[in-house]
C-alpha cells in the first residue's frame, strides 16, 4: 500500500480532501504507534482538527498502511545508495541484483522485504512473466549478456511522495 491509498483511505473517511500525502502518513503512523487506550483521544483530537478518522476498517487499513511504509528503514536513503551504483537507461535506474543485495545488506535490510516492499509502491519493475520475479532480465550493450537487474523507476522520488 503505497501513500496514495493512505491519503485516500483518510479521504474515505471524511478527511479534508486538501490534505497532503506526508500529513496522511504522519497521521498512519500516529494511529499505528498508539496504544489502543489511546485510539479515542487520538481520533478525537484529528476530529478536532477537521481531520475524521472512524471505523475500525479505517484504521486497521491505516495501521496496516504504516507497517508496510516501515519495514524499510530508510527507503529514500537506500534508494540514493542504490541508484548512486545504477545505470540509468530508458526511465529506470537498472543495478545487477548481486549489487542491490549488497547495498541492503550494508543498510541491515533484509533483501526480499525492500524487494517485496519496493514492487508493492509501484517503485521497482517486476517480471510477471512465469511466477512474480523482483528483478528483470536487461541485455547490456556493452558486455552484449543479459544479467539480472533491479529496475527502479525513474520517478522513484514522486512515487514515495517526496517530490511535488
Amino acid at each position: 500500500m503505497d501513500e496514495k491509498k493512505i491519503s485516500e483511505i483518510l479521504q474515505a473517511a471524511g478527511a479534508d480532501s486538501n490534505l497532503d500525502i506526508k500529513a496522511a502518513i504522519q497521521i498512519a503512523k500516529i494511529i499505528s504507534h498508539a496504544p489502543e487506550e489511546r485510539l479515542p483521544m487520538i481520533i478525537d483530537v484529528f476530529d478536532q482538527a477537521g481531520v475524521h478518522v472512524s471505523g475500525m476498517e479505517t484504521i486497521e487499513a491505516l495501521k496496516e498502511a504504516a507497517r508496510t511504509m516501515n519495514q524499510i528503514g530508510d527507503i529514500e536513503a537506500l534508494l540514493q545508495s542504490v541508484i548512486s551504483s545504477a545505470v540509468h537507461a530508458n526511465g529506470e535506474y537498472r543495478i545487477r541484483v548481486e549489487a542491490f543485495d549488497a547495498i541492503c545488506a550494508e543498510q541491515g535490510q533484509k533483501v526480499l522485504n525492500v524487494r517485496r516492499t519496493l514492487a508493492e509502491m509501484g517503485i521497482i519493475r517486476i517480471n510477471t512473466t512465469g511466477k512474480q520475479n523482483f528483478s528483470v532480465p536487461v541485455y547490456s550493450p556493452e558486455t552484449k549478456k543479459i544479467a539480472r537487474c533491479i529496475c527502479i523507476r525513474e520517478n522513484w522520488r514522486e512515487l514515495l511522495g517526496l517530490d511535488g
